[in-house]
């Protein structure tokens, strides 16, 4: 759901290069940003990252992309809130 801090896992179809990579990451949405760039170890397959998101009011989805590989993409769906729960107080109007 919007508003919060989360940590997404990024997956590469191969290793990254030897020494390493760092690049930024892409939001399609505003409802997305990334919270510093996505670095990849040594060979590394995957790694983690933090994103800020922001309160949506319909389900959004953002595709991120990492322009210093290639500009691999992916997506993310920042949900909008849901009522849970709805309650109802009836009142007489001589009290309780």
């Amino acid at each position: 759901m919007g508003g919060n801090q989360d940590t997404i896992t990024i997956n590469l179809n191969g290793a990254a290069p030897t020494g390493g990579v760092s690049t930024g990451l892409s939001s399609s949405s505003g409802a997305v940003t990334a919270v510093g760039n996505v670095s990849f170890a040594s060979q590394a397959h995957q790694t983690t990252i933090r994103v800020n998101t922001t309160p949506v009011s319909t389900d959004t989805v953002a595709t991120l992309s990492l322009p210093g590989l290639g500009g691999a993409t992916g997506s993310m769906t920042v949900s909008a809130p849901t009522l849970t729960q709805l309650q109802y107080f009836a009142f007489d109007g001589y009290g309780w």
